[in-house]
């Protein structure tokens, strides 16, 4: 296992994969990153992402036009999809002492996730009564918790 080394740049980070995993030759590597939290970057992740990079490179501006649109729509469909099972919690919006806390008292995981609002759920999502938006982690890694009023 290696020692925690800390990056300063995607760059940097770069540099560090590549020699960690293909001229050393570890089989896995575990970041911590600031917001998204812990990722376990294998040698296969690792290549898969480095040839997403080179064909992104070599796409002409209207392929990464629709790319990038196909990339959103997909992204839509599986933030739909999680909301379909996502987990509720109710909390008193009154309360500013208890933020952070549902209405059991127990803690609502925030740290990493952004707040979207339902008025910024993608169309055709089915809203609960009294729901005012959910925290979702943007690499969708985690489930998103919808936040209902009291």
């Amino acid at each position: 296992m290696v020692d925690p080394i800390q990056c300063d740049s995607d760059l940097e980070l770069s540099d560090l994969l590549h020699r960690l995993l293909v001229v050393e030759g570890h089989k896995e590597v575990e970041i911590m990153h600031p917001v998204e939290g812990t990722q376990v970057v294998t040698k296969e992740t690792y290549e898969a992402m480095i040839e997403n990079i080179i064909r992104a490179r070599n796409m002409s501006p209207a392929q990464r036009i629709l790319e990038t649109k196909r990339i959103k729509s997909k992204m839509k469909i599986r933030f739909r999809t999680a909301l379909i099972v996502a987990e509720t919690r109710t909390v008193d919006i009154e309360d500013e002492g208890n933020f952070g806390l549902d209405v059991d008292g127990k803690e609502i995981d925030m740290a990493g996730r952004t707040f979207v609002h339902t008025n910024d759920y993608p169309k055709g999502t089915d809203i609960f009564p009294n729901e005012i938006g959910c925290f979702m982690d943007e690499s969708m890694a985690r489930p998103p918790e919808r936040i209902l009023a009291k």
